[in-house]
C-alpha cells in the first residue's frame, strides 16, 4: 500500500507492523463437557468438537479361558466320571455370547492309572443349551492320574453366538476318566451332562451350578478406541484435551463379560505425535506448529493372556504463532509498505505519525 507524507524531516520516523492472528482457541483444556450420543455403533458429538473415527484394521487377541464363574480355584475333589459302567458319555460346558475362533481345548482332569484317549469338541449352542452337532473336535491322552490335557485344533473354529466344549468318553467301554469341577450351587447354566440318549442341565436339573474345568482358547479381533481432541486447531503453546470416548467392541454381550474378561480394560498408551507419550485423559500442550495425529491404544486384561488394541487416532493443527514484518521504499515523499509477516490472518499497519490502515 502507499500513504503520502505530507512532511519529511531528516529524522527519521518510525513505522510498524502489528500482524495478529485468530486462533480456534488459547485457552488451556480442559474445556466445557463435551457430550455424544451413540448411533449404531458410532459416536456423533454434539457440541461441534471433531472425533476421528476408529482405525479398520484389527488386532488378533488369544486368551485361555479359565471357567464361567471367577470365585477360587476348583476343589480337587470334585469329580464327574466319563466312561466305565456308571459315567455319562460327554460333559459339556457352555460359553454363551461369543462370536470369534476356538484354536485350543484343554481341561483339567486324570485317569485311573493308564493312558486313556479322548475326544475334545466344540458345538454349537441353542436357546443357550449345547448342540449335539459337532463344529470340530481333536484327540488328546490323558496320560496321569491328575493334571491338565488338551490339544489345538488343525485350524481353528469358526463360533457365533456363543459355543459349548465337551469331552467325550474313552472310545473302550470300560475305559475310564474323570474331570474336575467347581461346584458353586447358584449362578447360571452353563455345565450338561450327555448320557448317549438324553441331555441334562446340571443346574435345572440336579440343582446345582457346576462348573466344569474345560477351558477353550478363544481367538479374536479388537480394533481401536475411538478419541476425541478438543479443540482440534489451536495456536503453539496451547493445550488440547484428548480422551477415549468409547472403548474397541468385543465380541460378547456385556451379559458376558466376567467370563471372558475378569479385569476389563486396564488402561491406555497415547503417542500425542509430536514424540512425547503418556496415558489419557490428558490436556497436552503443543509446542511446534505442524499437522500432528495423536493416537492411543488400550490394553484388554485376559484371563491367562492380555491384549493390546489397534491405536484410534484424532488429527490436531497446531497453527505457528505470528511473525510481524515488512519492508519499505521510498520515492520522494511516497512511501511504499509491503508486508513480510507470516503466520497471521487479520493485519494492522501503525504509520508512526499517527495513521494507520
Amino acid at each position: 500500500m502507499k500513504k503520502n507524507l505530507l512532511f519529511f524531516s531528516a529524522m527519521a520516523v518510525p513505522f510498524f507492523a502489528n500482524a495478529q492472528i485468530t486462533c480456534q482457541t488459547k485457552q488451556n483444556a480442559p474445556l466445557k463437557p463435551q457430550t455424544y450420543v451413540a448411533t449404531g455403533n458410532k459416536f456423533v458429538e454434539l457440541n461441534g468438537n471433531g472425533i476421528v473415527k476408529s482405525s479398520v484394521t484389527r488386532s488378533t487377541c488369544s486368551d485361555k479361558i479359565k471357567y464361567v464363574d471367577r470365585s477360587g480355584t476348583p476343589p480337587a475333589g470334585n469329580q464327574i466320571y466319563l466312561g466305565g459302567t456308571v459315567g455319562w458319555n460327554e460333559l459339556f460346558q457352555v460359553y454363551p455370547g461369543f462370536t470369534g475362533q476356538i484354536t485350543r481345548i484343554d481341561f483339567q482332569g486324570g485317569n485311573w492309572g493308564s493312558t486313556e484317549t479322548v475326544t475334545l469338541k466344540v458345538h454349537p449352542v441353542s436357546s443357550g443349551a449345547p448342540s449335539l452337532a459337532v463344529l470340530g473336535s481333536v484327540t488328546v491322552n490323558v496320560t496321569s492320574a491328575s493334571g491338565e490335557f488338551g490339544a489345538n485344533f488343525s485350524s481353528p473354529i469358526n463360533v457365533t453366538g456363543g459355543f459349548a466344549v465337551s469331552v467325550a468318553k474313552p472310545a473302550a467301554a470300560t475305559d475310564s476318566i474323570f474331570v474336575y469341577y467347581m461346584d458353586e450351587f447358584v449362578g447360571d447354566d452353563f455345565a450338561y451332562l450327555y448320557n448317549g440318549s438324553s441331555m441334562y442341565s446340571a443346574r435345572m436339573d440336579y440343582s446345582s451350578d457346576i462348573d466344569m474345568m474345560i477351558r477353550p482358547t478363544i481367538q479374536f479381533s479388537l480394533g481401536a478406541p475411538t478419541l476425541s481432541a478438543s479443540p482440534t486447531s489451536l495456536c503453539e503453546g496451547s493445550s488440547s484435551y484428548i480422551d477415549i470416548v468409547s472403548y474397541p467392541t468385543l465380541p460378547w454381550s456385556s451379559s458376558y463379560w466376567n467370563i471372558y474378561n475378569p479385569d476389563g480394560f486396564s488402561g491406555s498408551s497415547a503417542n500425542f505425535g509430536d514424540a512425547s507419550t503418556g496415558t489419557l485423559p490428558s490436556s497436552h500442550t503443543y509446542n511446534t506448529a505442524g499437522s500432528i495425529t495423536a493416537s492411543a491404544t488400550v490394553t484388554y486384561d485376559g484371563w491367562t493372556s492380555n491384549c493390546t488394541s489397534d491405536a484410534g487416532t484424532a488429527s490436531i493443527t497446531v497453527n505457528p504463532d505470528p511473525v510481524a514484518n515488512f519492508s519499505w521504499s521510498s520515492t520522494n515523499l511516497a512511501v511504499t509498505f509491503t508486508n513480510l509477516s507470516t503466520g497471521a490472518t487479520t493485519y494492522n499497519w501503525l504509520f508512526g505519525d499517527g495513521g494507520n490502515a
